[in-house]
């Protein structure tokens, strides 16, 4: 695979790297096209070169850390009740409906698959029901779509933890990486926290728990889909710095439910916690990690409104928010590029995937989606997208502001096409 064009990625949180005619090649070379070593290669390589329009670029697939697959079938529905509600309406009733009824359950996750594909995400950790078979339906749904999919069992209660997928089981039951597991934080982030709870009885309580959930990975290349170093933890505004501390990595679902989720990423990734974003479909409105980044943002504005725990007001949205620990110092305040790293390589590193995973770096697993920004021949944008100074015909390179504009008001007409390790998937 021999590409020239723009890549678009974000290696560090802030780093926005713009790489406009480039050639790549899956997965031993990324230079510039000019450069010697790609003129080079190009003279050797047997491989077809594609070369990508103007007004295009390749971004990293996102990464969606927190998905409840059988409530897709609900999608939409039961958003304004409070959260126990909800669960007793949509959440109980669709996993029970699934689990009676594998037709059903193959229509739901094969159109879930493809809607993860038409929204560019293109690795996802997936909370199921507890009935095996449906699982197995759930896994090869996505490993048909081409998705790289990492699917767990809900519990019903903590003993019900260790019988998971029994035949292809994925265990991730390190000592250092139990004291938090997905459905143990699950459970607390539908809980309003305040600072002052982060060190409560309950907080304890699940921290003491030494079970882990199992895991079972599905991509197009099972060799090449390790198990999760990591399993991503779901938090809610407010659990306090003790509980991040001991996490292995996090979720952030900014909207989830009938609530908003404050959570401040720079005390994460400042205490070296791997972070990234989640739906939280069907507790979400939406399944494009697009809206999660957007909600992020939102909610980081929130956050700066808010008066911190010396009574003072931040206020600036370039000004990096101390979280009551950690050395957030060198942590960028969440703005739009802070929240497409979280969505593409912290997601990435916290989901454990291979390294160099959510940026085009040698070696890395090829997981891309094409973006399309305006036609070349008359400048017109596409879909959301208007840009009034280009002229038509002219050869004008990505910019920052157009990948912004994207990123603010794009949507899925603007993807046009999409690789997970390397491989072509969905139809464009």
């Amino acid at each position: 695979m021999l590409v020239r064009g723009t890549l678009v990625t974000l290696p560090a949180p802030g780093d926005l790297q713009i790489l406009n005619d480039h050639l790549l090649r899956y997965i031993t070379h990324h230079a510039p096209f000019s450069a010697p070593s790609s003129q080079a290669l190009l003279s050797s390589s047997s491989d077809e070169l594609t070369t990508l329009p103007p007004g295009t670029f390749l971004l990293p697939s996102f990464v969606d850390l927190h998905l409840h697959a059988p409530q897709f079938l609900h999608q939409g529905t039961g958003l304004h009740l409070p959260l126990t509600q909800g669960s007793d309406a949509t959440a109980l009733n669709a996993e029970e409906r699934l689990d009676n009824d594998p037709a059903l359950a193959k229509r739901v996750y094969t159109k879930l698959s493809s809607r993860l594909v038409e929204n560019g995400t293109g690795s996802a950790l997936l909370f199921s029901t507890t009935d095996e078979k449906t699982n197995l339906i759930l896994a090869e749904a996505m490993q048909q779509a081409g998705l790289r999919a990492y699917i767990s069992k809900p519990p019903v209660d903590i003993a019900q933890f260790a019988d998971v997928l029994p035949t292809r089981q994925v265990s991730r039951c390190l000592d250092s990486a139990c004291r938090l597991r997905p459905y143990k934080l699950r459970c607390l982030s539908n809980v309003p926290c305040t600072r002052s709870d982060s060190n409560s009885a309950l907080e304890r309580k699940w921290r003491t728990k030494r079970n882990c959930s199992n895991m079972l990975p599905t991509s197009p290349d099972t060799r090449a889909a390790p198990a999760p170093a990591t399993d991503a933890h779901t938090l809610a505004g407010g659990l306090g710095m003790p509980l991040i501390k001991a996490a292995d990595a996090v979720s952030w679902d900014p909207r989830s439910a009938d609530k908003i989720n404050i959570f401040d990423h720079s005390v994460a990734l400042g205490a070296d916690v791997k972070a990234g974003l989640g739906t939280d479909v069907a507790g979400g409105y939406s399944l494009d990690v697009m809206n999660a980044m957007r909600w992020a943002v939102d909610v980081a504005r929130m956050r700066e409104g808010q008066v911190d725990e010396a009574g003072e007001t931040t206020g600036d949205v370039n000004t990096p928010l101390q979280g009551g620990g950690g050395d957030s110092s060198e942590v960028p305040a969440l703005d739009w590029k802070g929240a497409l790293y979280l969505a593409t390589r912290g997601g990435s590193e916290a989901l454990g995937l291979s390294a160099g995973s959510g940026t085009f770096d040698v070696g890395a697993p090829f997981d891309a989606q094409l973006i399309r920004l305006f036609e070349p021949e008359t400048g017109t944008g596409i879909g959301n997208l208007d840009f009034f100074d280009l002229v038509p015909g002219s050869q004008v390179d990505v910019d920052a502001e157009m990948v912004e504009k994207w990123w603010s008001v794009g949507d899925t007409r603007n993807r046009i096409g999409m690789w997970v390790q390397g491989k072509p998937v969905g139809k464009w």
